[in-house]
């Protein structure tokens, strides 16, 4: 899927990536086994220095206590159980439905093809249908209250929704309920005064759907149902949500 990922360009450029919640899940663990690694080398060092103290002790009969022998092994050890953290963490932090998803089984949300089509609740207890929408430029962002870039660009869309929205702009705020929960969701539209309409993913259908890896992740998508730009991460600023959208209101001009 060709995407803009959202950088240091775009107000910080955080990213809760593989709902990792804090940290990319490569980084993590290449982390873990270098720091592993170094503490080995640190230790092969001490070990050395030992045995050198030894072979002097030795070769001058004086007596001398030295660490223990184990040390290798010990931080052996240590290195096995952080590699093990980290493949764990990497596993249960995931996107459930995205994890041994087929790729391949369902439409991918790509720029200049039709946004995948969905229905959902919305919080105020309404359905919502993408493809009812067309004929108007819609924003779909995908998010948690966890998230905290999703919860840095929150005010930027509702500005931007509450200027364009009657020029025929849309935001649609897609809750991944079924990694956070409806009662947390309503407090994060309280918090954040949304008028923008928070719809409730609560089976994670729309997360596979959209082939989700990362969030936030936002799609803007054109009149005739179209995605130009997909985002993936954030923050975004509100400067770069209004350029977008801005091009689509071009785009019928």
């Amino acid at each position: 899927m060709a995407s803009v990922w959202a950088g240091s360009g775009i107000a910080g450029g955080a990213i809760c990536f593989e709902a990792e919640r804090v940290v990319l899940e490569g980084n993590w663990i290449t982390h873990l086994v270098s720091k592993a690694s170094r503490d080995m080398a640190a230790a092969k060092r001490k070990s050395g220095q030992a045995a050198t103290k030894r072979n002097l002790s030795k070769a001058t009969g004086s007596r001398q206590i030295v660490g223990p022998k184990s040390t290798n092994s010990r931080w052996g050890l240590l290195m096995m159980v952080s590699l093990a953290a980290g493949i764990m963490w990497t596993v249960f932090s995931r996107v459930p439905s995205a994890v041994g998803a087929p790729l391949s089984s369902s439409p991918g949300p790509r720029e200049g093809f039709l946004a995948p089509d969905f229905t959902l609740d919305a919080l105020d207890g309404t359905k919502v249908t993408l493809s009812e929408l067309r004929g108007k430029i819609v924003v779909v962002n995908l998010w948690a209250t966890w998230c905290f870039p999703c919860r840095a660009e929150t005010p930027a869309l509702e500005r931007s929704y509450e200027q364009y929205r009657d020029s025929g702009v849309v935001v649609l705020g897609v809750n991944l309920t079924n990694q956070d929960s409806v009662s947390d969701a309503k407090s994060f539209v309280q918090e954040f005064k949304l008028t923008y309409p928070i719809l409730l993913d609560r089976d994670g259908n729309v997360a596979y759907l959209y082939q989700l890896r990362g969030i936030p992740t936002t799609f803007f998508i054109n009149r005739h149902g179209v995605i130009r730009t997909a985002v993936v991460g954030g923050p975004m600023s509100e400067t770069f949500i209004r350029s977008k959208i801005e091009a689509l209101l071009r785009e019928g001009q």
